[in-house]
């Protein structure tokens, strides 16, 4: 083309507005400074934050339709926040989780429902036929075993009592008897416990691990289910969160080696929301500092640099105040828009300072410089910020609505940063502006030397670039589409959700079903476990004991021989000078013990030790009275927990408790079925095979895994199809301006290589495609032909490709380039992974862009230089 053709409408626009702009400028920054003010505001109090992947694709799916059913048809289980307690031992456990739930039901205006089955009399009573007969039998024997223990304890409930349980265990170590079950873990665990009482600390030792072997991690683990209520916003649903932490927090309910944290869908959120502002936050911090420090070392001007940073300001506010009134809300992806827009936003007035720079060192005065510096990169400025917005804007169209938000925002973004570069630098130049300007040398002169020489292993490296990326981006390009995947793995509700997962705790992470009946839930859990992708299938009847008559039986005879020994007789407190005589006593008798199990007399060593400590100081009455309500008072709740245990009775469905029941089987009949998988399903593979192997068998089967499923394949379209759009529009829209496709295919050359490389480079490092950073591709068009516009133009301008790379251009490209890359690269410090890899992949795509653009396009452009040179010569 032409030279004249390349004054696109841009070019005239442009000169015309910063020339009126410089010329006025305290009206111009008047009127902008009212503006940034009014777009803040809007900023301020309209934009929220969401989270979750109902946000990111159109709601009108059929696995939506899916999931809203279930829940009408079990609203109990909608919106549900599970409060997982994990302690050291069982009695803590039941413990914290009795103490959260009488804090949370003091509080029903933020949750309305707590349910906590153990609690329930029916599981007091029937736990123990939940147990296989092998494991009761097993538990039978054990405290069968401990019966002369018991029995001393029960006889009396004091320290007395204790002392006498310690001596049936002395007495077997000395006749060389076997000894009560767990005894030498016992002592130990008892002289740590006598030690933290008497200093006034919690008590250490499980009740419940000694008399009942109920060490293993299931029961030490215990389940809040919390409802919000009807009536609520996000913002209750965030206090909700919060203030459960807070309760779990508060000292009475810490235990030694205890935690309590909190999932669910509204945890996750909250804890996503947070953890997108923290590395949104800390990636504006730091690519503002990047900012700074490109445009102090590529910039000799600080009144240029302030300029630029004044035109971003104004650019990023009227953006978010188009963001708060065209979308109103950001979700995780369209909130980094922010900082994409720092290392973007200063893209067109850096190209418009250079070249008003360049013009000052030919001799021209302020608005010469100016005007004619808008005029000449105009139109290719323009055109920029048009490429850009369609990168941008090609997700708009889909489905994928978490990033065609983005794509809006920063579509108009790059709008309102073209119109800045042309109304707000000119004028804040015009205040601050020098006529002189520093001669330096331009930053990329020696290029220059390097394209004529290694044109054509440029050329050939720009070949067989294309033909390997091709070969990957067929083969070897990888999605995953787990939401688990790209979470901050430290989130405490990520952390929660996984351990559920480990133990096989519902979550809504399993697969849920529905069946009409009873029976149709059966048949459909006997197919579906069959599938080697199921590891377990829960029905109703999974919570109607199998084998309860046996069970029943084994219960009675431990009742014969074990309820003599858990009668508790009543005894007056021990005044403080027996307690004193009895605890010198049992010293004095350890001191003597004898027998051949080693560890067991290092144990008994150590009770001894403690309790010598305590004889030994001065407030050695209270001490051991701490040490008696600690020990007895403790072992007596676990003595009547067995009372209960042994009066279980045969039960059916109908006899579980109505809460339980209400979560099981619907008002009509229908009924729950929850389905595990058997392999980790954070794992996208894992993940579709195991909806591929259920959904079959249940077609309206729900939960996380089939949304994120089918969430999945909505972004895997979304992904091709913005792609698509944005090459083919960007193309169009080229060759519309640039009129021949000689000029269009050098400017796309470069780009499609710099794809093709980032494809395979994030294949190589195993930087798979996600829900976030699906968006680099398309963006990658739309960002990197920028560069190739502004070298092809200005080639056009100087007819010699070395000229263009002794010019302002190349500078004003590596600066523009260094200031994306150094705002994506600082997305990658995020703590959230999946804008960690938005950030990391746009990071490889725009150095790609860059390098193809500074090595391989100058090498095109001689090539075709010359090609032409010789065709004029051949036809002379």
């Amino acid at each position: 083309m032409s030279q004249g053709s390349g004054k696109i409408s841009g070019r005239a626009f442009g000169g015309g507005v910063a020339d009126l702009c410089a010329r006025h400028a305290i009206i111009a920054l008047a009127l902008a400074a009212l503006s940034i003010v009014y777009c803040g505001w809007l900023a301020a109090h309209q934009l929220t934050f969401e989270a979750g992947q109902e946000g990111l694709v159109a709601q009108d799916q059929p696995f939506f339709d899916d999931i809203d059913h279930f829940y009408e048809v079990f609203p109990q289980l909608k919106d549900t926040l599970l409060v997982v307690i994990d302690a050291a031992n069982m009695d803590d456990a039941e413990d914290l989780a009795a103490t959260m739930a009488a804090k949370l039901r003091a509080e029903p205006e933020l949750f309305a429902s707590v349910y906590y089955p153990e609690e329930d009399p029916f599981f007091k009573r029937n736990a123990l036929l939940f147990l296989d007969v092998d494991e009761l039998n097993t538990l039978v024997d054990r405290l069968a075993k401990a019966q002369p223990a018991l029995a001393a304890l029960s006889r009396e409930p004091n320290l007395k009592g204790f002392f006498s349980l310690v001596d049936v265990g002395v007495t077997a170590l000395e006749s060389g008897n076997d000894l009560p079950p767990a005894f030498t873990q016992m002592m130990e665990e008892t002289a740590a416990a006598v030690t933290d009482l008497a200093e006034g600390r919690d008590l250490n030792l499980s009740w419940s691990s000694q008399m009942m072997g109920a060490d293993d991690a299931r029961a030490r683990i215990r389940i809040l289910m919390v409802q919000p209520p009807l009536e609520r916003d996000v913002m209750v649903e965030r206090r909700m969160v919060k203030r459960l932490r807070e309760l779990a927090a508060e000292p009475d309910t810490s235990r030694p080696g205890a935690s309590i944290s909190v999932t669910g869908r509204l945890a996750l959120a909250y804890d996503e929301i947070e953890t997108a502002k923290r590395g949104v936050g800390l990636a504006g911090t730091v690519s503002l500092l990047c900012l700074g420090f490109i445009l102090f070392l590529g910039l000799p001007s600080l009144r240029m640099n302030f300029a630029i940073l004044v035109t971003l300001v104004a650019g990023l506010a009227w953006s978010l105040g188009f963001a708060a009134v065209a979308v109103g809300s950001l979700n995780l992806i369209s909130a980094t828009f922010a900082v994409l827009f720092i290392g973007l936003g200063v893209a067109h007035a850096l190209h418009v300072c250079l070249r008003y720079r360049e013009y000052l060192m030919k001799g021209m005065v302020h608005f010469e410089a100016i005007g004619k510096a808008a005029r000449t990169t105009g139109g290719a400025v323009t055109l920029c910020a048009l490429t850009t917005a369609i990168g941008f804007a090609a997700f708009v169209p889909t489905a994928f609505l978490g990033i065609a938000e983005l794509g809006l925002i920063a579509a108009g973004g790059m709008g309102f940063a073209l119109v800045a570069a042309f109304t707000v630098l000119p004028a804040t130049l015009t205040l601050v502006h020098s006529e002189q300007a520093e001669i330096r040398k331009p930053l990329l002169h020696p290029l220059g030397a390097l394209i004529s020489p290694k044109r054509r292993f440029a050329f050939l490296g720009a070949v067989f670039g294309i033909i390997g990326g091709i070969y990957v981006a067929l083969t070897g390009v990888q999605f995953n589409f787990s939401v688990m995947s790209i979470r901050d793995p430290g989130a405490q509700s990520v952390q929660a959700l996984a351990f559920l997962q480990e133990q096989k705790i519902e979550s809504d992470f399993i697969i849920m079903a529905l069946a009409p009946n009873l029976e149709a839930g059966e048949i459909l859990k006997h197919q579906l476990s069959q599938l080697p992708e199921v590891s377990e299938v829960r029905t109703p009847l999974t919570y109607v004991a199998q084998d309860q008559e046996e069970k029943l039986y084994i219960l009675e005879d431990a009742t014969f021989f074990l309820g003599p020994a858990l009668q508790i007789t009543p005894q007056p407190p021990l005044t403080e000078a027996e307690r004193l005589a009895a605890a010198q006593d049992f010293v004095d008798q350890l001191a003597t013990a004898t027998g051949q199990d080693r560890e067991a007399l290092a144990a008994l060593e150590e009770v001894a030790d403690a309790f010598n400590a305590i004889l030994n100081s001065p407030d050695a009455a209270a001490r051991l009275s701490r040490v008696e309500e600690g020990l007895t008072g403790t072992a007596l709740k676990q003595i009547e927990r067995l009372q209960l245990l042994l009066q279980a009775e045969p039960y059916g469905l109908d006899d579980l408790p109505q809460a339980l029941k209400d979560r099981l089987v619907a008002a009509d009949g229908e009924v729950r079925i929850s389905v595990f998988p058997a392999e980790d399903i954070v794992d996208v593979k894992a993940l579709t095979r195991f909806v591929q192997a259920v959904k079959p068998l249940a077609p309206q089967a729900t939960g996380r895994p089939v949304i994120e499923t089918g969430v999945g394949e909505i972004v895997v379209a979304s992904f091709i199809q913005a792609g698509l759009y944005a090459f083919f529009a960007i193309t169009l829209l080229l060759f519309l301006v640039l009129r021949n496709t000689h000029d269009t295919s050098l400017v796309l050359v470069p780009i499609i290589l710099a794809g093709l490389l980032t494809i395979a480079t994030a294949n190589y490092f195993g930087i798979p495609f996600n829900f976030a950073n699906v968006i680099a591709i398309p963006l990658i068009f739309g960002l990197g032909v920028d560069s190739a516009i502004h070298f092809v133009l200005r080639a056009k301008e100087e007819h010699s490709p070395t000229e263009v790379v002794a010019s302002s251009t190349p500078q004003a490209i590596l600066l523009s380039s260094l200031t994306t890359i150094g705002a994506f690269a600082s997305l990658s410090l995020s703590p959230h992974k999946g804008i960690a890899s938005m950030g990391t992949l746009l990071t490889i795509g725009i150095t790609w862009s860059l390098i193809c653009t500074l090595l391989v396009l100058p090498a095109l452009l001689r090539i075709s230089h010359e090609a032409r040179s010789y065709l004029r010569k051949s036809v002379k």
